[in-house]
């Protein structure tokens, strides 16, 4: 299966996304602008990948979402 990237993956929105998802059977890349906030939220869903991401930078979006295809085998949801 590919993966889930969860954007705001640090918020309360995407750490309940990012955790029905995974408990769905996803492989779930949490994406955030704020590294601390990614990470508090990967450790506590049990270490789950993250990538720091603006999405308000096309080269940022570009370079995430090819860095969770090559290390995940695609991406199926967004």
């Amino acid at each position: 299966m590919s993966a889930a990237i969860i954007t705001g993956g640090g918020g309360a929105l995407g750490k309940g996304i990012a955790s029905v998802l995974s408990a769905a059977g996803w492989k779930v890349v949490l994406a955030d602008l704020l590294e601390q906030h990614a990470l508090e939220v990967s450790d506590e869903l049990g270490g789950l990948p993250w990538k720091v991401l603006d999405v308000t930078k096309l080269d940022d979006v570009r370079r995430v979402f090819a860095e969770v295809a090559a290390e995940h085998g695609g991406i199926g949801a967004l």
